[in-house]
């Protein structure tokens, strides 16, 4: 193949990548009210400011509303999340019977902090790993 053909090859690969990138769906973030204004268990994107209640229990505040974060265990990951830090979540809105006194919780899969830094909690649907880790460590047995 020719030195020229090596650069139609190159360009064209660069122009069909540029166009995938282009085609692949963002994130479509969402204020709180909408993602709340449902009442039913729906994935969805927000992001906002939180405000520290304790360890590893946040509330988010857009300009349309807040809601409880369902994170996971201070000894499974401790959040150094600080009061008014801007993040970006990805979950879902939990099933009513897991609000607390009414108030809507969005249970967090990917926490993405304002430095860029991205936090990962679950991979998937189903129990979170930090379950799977409480298993495990209750089933093994001493053989002292």
């Amino acid at each position: 193949m020719s030195f020229v053909n090596h650069w139609k090859l190159g360009g064209a690969a660069a122009l069909l990548g540029g166009l995938v990138i282009g085609l692949v769906p963002r994130e479509r973030v969402e204020p709180v009210r909408k993602v709340i204004a449902g009442g039913q268990p729906r994935a969805a994107v927000m992001q906002g400011e939180v405000d520290v209640l304790r360890p590893n229990r946040f509330v988010l505040r857009d300009g349309s509303g807040e809601i409880r974060l369902e994170t996971c265990p201070v000894w499974y990951r401790p959040l150094p999340l600080r009061p008014g830090e801007r993040v970006r979540v990805q979950g879902e809105l939990a099933p009513r019977h897991r609000w607390l006194l009414n108030h809507p919780s969005f249970t967090v899969y990917r926490l993405r902090r304002e430095d860029g830094e991205e936090i990962v909690l679950r991979y998937d649907e189903g129990p979170p790993p930090w379950r799977r880790e409480t298993w495990r460590s209750s089933s093994v047995t001493s053989n002292d």
